[in-house]
């Protein structure tokens, strides 16, 4: 699975950017949760597993993700591309 987060903030004359894409694997039946930090002006996204319906008081597991670097186009209507 992957997916991207993003943050802006627009301060008059300075608008911070930043997205992270993470790519997983899920596992049958466990829920997740996703949370995005913000540190310098770069996004980071942390995935935990939160276990299954019948396991959900165990603490959250870390999950090992793959995180893609995005490089904003010259223009706002070109295409992002990553790695």
């Amino acid at each position: 699975m992957s997916f991207s987060m993003t943050y802006s903030k627009n301060m008059l004359l300075v608008v911070r950017y930043c997205v992270d894409t993470v790519t997983f694997t899920p596992a049958a039946d466990h829920h997740y949760a996703a949370s995005l930090a913000i540190t310098d002006g770069q996004c980071h996204i942390d995935v935990t597993d939160l276990g299954t319906d019948n396991a959900s008081l165990n603490p959250p597991v870390p999950v090992k993700t793959e995180h893609h670097t995005w490089t904003r186009a010259m223009t706002e209507s070109g295409p992002f591309c990553g790695s």
